[in-house]
């Protein structure tokens, strides 16, 4: 979730063209817990036969959003290049946020709730896996993959 505010409002503003769209020079992330970056490009008609492709980038809290994303890559809607994982501090063990390319999703049991795949867990291509809450332990059992990125 961000927080973004007035005077943080962009003068590019009013170029906006779809109704509701505001642009910022500042956003403050309110919750420090794991962002997904997707960077992403859809071809844009112009024209009887030819199209341009637009790239975008958007952060997501949730990996449902991702989730929709790949099923649009899927249905031949739009091109993904990348999709990251962002961790803040105290869950990656360093001293500020940190930007990695997602490699796997896994849904576990955590020992408190057994039978329940409730631990959403990151796996990064270098192989760190994350947990929403910390980084992931050996703890969680039953995990099940909720999906692959393989770019």
């Amino acid at each position: 979730m961000f927080c973004t505010k007035d005077t943080d409002k962009s003068p590019l503003s009013v170029l906006a063209t779809t109704p509701g769209e505001t642009y910022w020079l500042a956003a403050q992330v309110v919750l420090n817990a794991p962002w997904f970056m997707v960077e992403a490009r859809q071809a844009h008609p112009i024209g009887d036969k030819d199209a341009v492709m637009h790239g975008s980038t958007v952060m997501f809290s949730r990996i449902e959003e991702v989730e929709r994303m790949i099923a649009a890559h899927a249905r031949g809607q739009l091109e993904i290049d990348a999709i990251l994982v962002v961790t803040p501090s105290h869950l990656n063990g360093t001293r500020s946020w940190k930007m990695e390319p997602l490699k796997a999703v896994w849904m576990a049991e955590e020992p408190s709730v057994p039978g329940v795949l409730v631990a959403e867990i990151y796996e990064t291509e270098q192989g760190v896996k994350y947990h929403r809450y910390g980084m992931a332990s050996e703890k969680w059992s039953n995990p099940v993959l909720r999906f692959r990125w393989n770019g």
